[in-house]
């Protein structure tokens, strides 16, 4: 009787152990995957110099994470070899840095963006947001801002010396955070805000980021 108790007592411990090991299974499954998503190397580079990780789904852009493919390639840059361009004001502008008034593409290292919002964030110098060791600078690299003391502007990860440069820099990078939150509902209209294009499903034009509708209230207003 006493031998059957023992083995009982013992069943019922290994049960529990059993159960322990179930309930927790989840638990340690998610602490192995936490790091190894924080530790994304594609992603790390990606956040500071721009790109799409497809092991995690997102792409960067000055700092600003995108989970939208199509918005993403919206904003990438072609690369376009001089010789294959036929459009004089786009080879005016190839060797400048500059954007064909025309075509409406810029030109940064030899390198097309066919959205306004992505060339003039390619034209500032990425930053490494941990490596800046001015805190106002520092301040500035979350959002956007001007510098009085390094004379340098930043718009999200990206910073500029000439001032003119810096306030395009910061409305691209406006229409970029509200692009990126678009899409979540849709990717046409995100797409459609950073190209001054049109979302078909929604029946909608924008320009300068918004609704051409919502633009020509603003202006209507004393």
């Amino acid at each position: 009787m006493v031998s059957q108790n023992v083995r009982s007592v013992a069943s019922r411990g290994d049960s529990q152990k059993t159960m322990m090991r179930i309930l927790l299974a989840p638990a340690l499954i998610l602490a192995l995957a936490v790091p190894a998503l924080a530790d994304c190397k594609a992603c790390s580079v990606a956040k500071i110099d721009g790109g799409w990780c497809d092991g995690c789904g997102a792409g960067y852009v000055a700092g600003v994470k995108i989970g939208s493919k199509k918005l993403y390639d919206a904003l990438a840059a072609k690369e376009i070899k001089a010789d294959a361009m036929s459009c004089k004001g786009c080879k005016g502008a190839y060797d400048k840095n500059g954007q064909c008034g025309h075509c409406q593409v810029g030109f940064v290292d030899k390198q097309a963006y066919r959205s306004r919002v992505a060339y003039h964030l390619a034209l500032g110098q990425a930053k490494d947001p941990a490596k800046i060791k001015c805190d106002s600078c520092k301040l500035a690299a979350k959002s956007h801002g001007w510098c009085g003391g390094c004379q340098v502007g930043l718009a999200g990860n990206r910073a500029y010396k000439d001032k003119q440069e810096y306030e395009s820099a910061v409305k691209a990078h406006e229409i970029l955070v509200a692009a990126a939150k678009a899409a979540e509902k849709c990717e046409a209209c995100a797409v459609a805000m950073v190209t001054d294009g049109k979302c078909q499903a929604h029946d909608l034009k924008f320009a300068d980021g918004k609704p051409e509708t919502e633009k020509s209230k603003s202006k209507a207003q004393p």
